[in-house]
Order: structure tokens, then C-alpha cells, then sequence
């Protein structure tokens, strides 16, 4: 059984401020897998060239406590996090938790190189 998504919920704005994106994913394993992503900028998620400011960590919104270390910008398991998203979704197909998941990967792309550029 491949990596299945399990909840989602989008980023929004309540009061203007900026509601996290979380994504749950069951692996093979059973286990669970988080990604969640806090933007300190509003953003829209709708252009291809959007730039995204935040922090994303390796757990559920709710497991964010005051002092909890996002995942670290350019590292290894950046990588790892990004490389699990495009794999899932290159095996949903075309389905619009797909298309969200994949924006913000490849949003979150973007944001590596120009980490890496400096």
C-alpha cells in the first residue's frame, strides 16, 4: 500500500492571520506522517511564481508547542520531507488534494534554491 493521504487542511486567514497548512499521510507502515506548513506571510497559493515564507515542521498543527525547532531550510530532511510529497503526489493523479500538495512542494522548492543561492 503507497503513502495515502489522510487529512488535509488549507492554509486560510481568520482576523488576518495565517492559519498553517497540514497535510496526513499513512504510510506503508501504518504509521503517520505529518507535514505542516506556518506562514508568516499571508500567501495564495494559485500562481506558479508565488514565494512562500514560513516555517514547516515534521507534525500535526495541534503538536506545535512554543519552542518547537521547524524543519531546517536547505537540509537533509527538507529533502526527504519535499522528495515524500512529489512521490505521493505523482501516484494520486489528478485529483485536487494532488494539485495542492504538489503547489506547495514545488513552492517550497523554490524557496530550497534560493536558500541554497544565499
Amino acid at each position: 500500500m503507497p503513502m495515502e493521504l489522510v487529512a488535509i487542511t488549507d492554509s486560510y486567514e481568520v482576523d488576518d492571520l495565517p492559519i498553517p497548512a497540514e497535510y496526513v499521510f499513512r504510510l506503508e507502515s501504518a504509521e503517520e506522517w505529518a507535514l505542516c506548513f506556518v506562514p508568516t506571510v499571508p500567501y495564495e497559493g494559485e500562481s506558479d511564481e508565488e514565494e512562500l515564507f514560513g516555517d514547516l515542521f515534521d507534525r500535526r498543527a495541534s503538536a506545535i508547542a512554543p519552542g518547537t525547532r521547524p524543519i531546517a531550510r536547505g537540509g537533509r530532511a527538507e529533502r526527504e520531507a519535499l522528495d515524500r510529497l512529489r512521490e505521493w503526489a505523482e501516484t494520486a493523479g489528478g485529483s485536487d488534494e494532488a494539485h495542492e500538495v504538489d503547489w506547495l512542494r514545488r513552492a517550497l522548492e523554490r524557496r530550497r534554491i534560493r536558500v541554497e543561492a544565499g
